[in-house]
């Protein structure tokens, strides 16, 4: 309950800001390798497999807020874990490539049907019956893509279960940004 009530919190202080948070630039990558080192235990009780992969030329910057980045890559990387079938694997893909910065997360579980595309990203929704969970990550994981300028697809993993694709536009430090009700300026 009490992860219920932090998750509403961070959604209302988030939907409640007048403008944008002062952003940095984080290195998506060494963010993606800190948040899954948190989960490799978490992983391992059920024999799943975490690994992390960086692709690219240029460094996966991003200017938003650290902890926005790590609560987005946390929840993308729990859902993956939560799903994924026992002794099964998650998959994490960092690359820079067409002018921006990916980061994929596969997971090896049922995945996501076509119908439930859409509704995840909705509060409460839940497209499974798998135990724990509120239906509150992935519109914490959509609040925070949205927020920092990017954009977020669900497919189908070549593991077979759920890709989560998120992506923002790279820019160079002198090329900052700020969101304001949700549009980039």
């Amino acid at each position: 309950l009490r992860e219920i009530v932090e998750d509403l919190l961070w959604l209302a202080r988030l939907d409640s800001l007048p403008a944008a948070p002062p952003t940095e630039a984080v290195d998506v990558a060494s963010l993606v390798t800190s948040c899954t080192d948190r989960f490799t235990a978490v992983g391992a009780r059920r024999g799943i497999t975490i690994s992390v992969t960086e692709k690219g030329r240029l460094p996966a910057i991003v200017f938003a807020p650290a902890e926005w980045l790590d609560r987005l890559v946390s929840v993308l990387v729990d859902n993956a874990c939560r799903y994924a079938n026992d002794g099964g694997r998650v998959d994490v893909l960092v690359a820079t490539r067409d002018d921006r910065v990916v980061l994929v997360v596969d997971d090896s579980g049922p995945g996501i049907s076509d119908a439930d595309r859409e509704r995840v990203f909705q509060r409460f929704h839940r497209a499974s019956t798998v135990p724990g969970g509120a239906g509150l990550g992935l519109s914490i994981a959509d609040a925070v893509v949205r927020a920092t300028g990017g954009e977020c697809l669900v497919t189908t993993a070549p593991l077979g279960g759920a890709r989560m694709t998120v992506s923002w536009p790279l820019r160079g430090a002198d090329e900052r940004w700020t969101v304001t009700n949700g549009h980039q300026t």
